[in-house]
């Protein structure tokens, strides 16, 4: 070492630092980079899939106004008809009314009104008839049927006997949409499987905490469904309807037909 300069012991030096750092950087090479840890990140939640909103199913309900069900009773036609069940003392009697239509009677343009069914006090009587004035509504003519033949009554003597309402061509007053006050909006189903809609009407008497109750429908013919009393009690109720019918005492037996005998029944 005492034989070299000062610039050869310098020069030497920076060799051996030379040296030293190649063999740290090949080391590192060899090694590869250095892994430094990362934090761990937790995966973000699925965002939630988007719900449709449902259109809630709504369940109709029956008309609340009156004018959309009812505007009266039915226009009848020839051969209408319309059956019932009257509740009387603890019996159970069918009415059935046929629309006779028009016909000329005495000289006076009349609707007629066929009663069958043993709803009568009137022994042996198989049928009534009767014709009312189109243009004053007052009865003109009345015929009932026994097995000895047709006769000609007075209308004050068949309604006498009969059991159960008189049948309306046209809408009773009390009964014309523009009249009814208090009523509801339902259903009925006869005993034979029809189904109509009904104005439930309900007239108030004095001194009777319920009030009558008449239901009254315009796809029926005649228009009354039913009637129960202030006390609740099932007065009469329809039992059918229907079109195309028939009535029993016809034309020629009306024109042939006598005065009822003396001291009848």
């Amino acid at each position: 070492m005492q034989g070299l300069g000062k610039g050869s012991l310098i020069g030497l030096i920076v060799l051996i630092l030379l040296l030293l750092a190649g063999i740290f950087l090949v080391r590192q090479i060899r090694k590869g980079p250095v892994w430094t840890p990362q934090p761990t990140v937790e995966p973000s939640p699925p965002a939630p899939t988007p719900t449709v909103p449902q259109t809630p199913t709504e369940t109709p309900s029956p008309p609340s106004d009156l004018s959309e069900i009812y505007k009266g009773f039915k226009q009848l036609e020839r051969g209408d008809w319309a059956e019932w069940k009257i509740y009387k003392n603890g019996n159970i009697f069918i009415m059935r009314y046929v629309f006779a239509g028009e016909d000329t009677i005495d000289g006076e343009l009349c609707v007629g009104f066929e009663l069958k069914g043993e709803v009568s006090d009137l022994p042996g009587v198989s049928a009534f008839q009767w014709w009312i004035s189109k243009q004053t509504g007052l009865p003109v003519k009345a015929y009932i049927e026994t097995e000895g033949g047709v006769f000609v009554v007075t209308y004050g003597e068949i309604r006498m006997g009969i059991y159960g309402p008189e049948p309306q061509h046209g809408t009773p007053v009390e009964y014309r949409p523009e009249n009814i006050i208090n009523y509801e909006i339902g259903v009925f189903t006869t005993e034979t499987g029809k189904t109509v809609r009904v104005v439930k009407v309900y007239l108030f008497i004095a001194g009777y905490e319920k009030p009558l109750e008449h239901w009254v429908s315009e796809e029926v013919p005649f228009g009354l469904v039913k009637i129960i009393s202030p006390k609740g009690e099932v007065q009469m109720e329809l039992r059918d309807f229907g079109s195309g019918a028939e009535i029993q005492i016809t034309k020629e037996e009306r024109e042939k037909a006598k005065k009822i005998p003396t001291g009848y029944p």
